[in-house]
This record gives C-alpha cells, structure tokens and sequence, in this order.
C-alpha cells in the first residue's frame, strides 16, 4: 500500500474511532499500519517483532494482543481463528459505514 493510500486509510480509522467514542492512539496506528502494510497474516508475535525493529521502545506481544482487540472490537482488524492471525479490514477506507 502507498503511503498516500495508507495516510487515507488511517485517517479513515480515525473517523470510525471517534463515531464510538474512541481513540486511535499512536501505537494503535502503528499496529493498524503494520497489518494494512502486509500482504499476508500477521500473528501477534509477528506484528511485536514488526514493531518492535523500528519502534524507540519495545513493545510487549501481550500489549499486540491487547490493541488488537481493540482493533477488532472497532471492525478495523478481523482475526482468522483458523490460524491465530490478524488482517486489516477491507472496508476501512471505502466508505462503508459501520454499525454503532
């Protein structure tokens, strides 16, 4: 993804965020850019090593586990139970309005 498209995409996330109250913090952006960057899965250890190679400070795998839920619980990001890994939503950026 371009990083044009991906700025789009965030900003779009930001939006869903605050229509439930929320936030996307700095480090639940850096999580989101991470899955919308990969062409694949990303395990939760996959996305704390992805992290944790630019980041200043490491970021704990159970902290991955636990933006990731929130993640899922704003529909941004969806678990594959078959093999314990995360993608970014599809349907962040195109204008789908999500249920509140």
């Amino acid at each position: 993804m371009n990083r044009q498209k991906l700025n789009s995409t965030i900003k779009k996330a930001e939006q869903v965020c605050e229509r439930t109250g929320s936030r996307l913090t700095d480090k639940r952006r850096d999580i989101l850019e991470i899955l919308l960057s990969s062409e694949n899965p990303l395990s939760a250890y996959d996305i704390s090593d992805t992290y944790n190679t630019k980041a200043e400070k490491p970021m704990p795998t159970m902290s991955v586990y636990r933006i990731l839920d929130f993640l899922e619980a704003e529909n941004l990001a969806h678990k594959l139970s078959s093999t314990n890994k995360y993608v970014a939503c599809s349907h962040i950026d195109c204008g789908h309005q999500y249920e509140i």
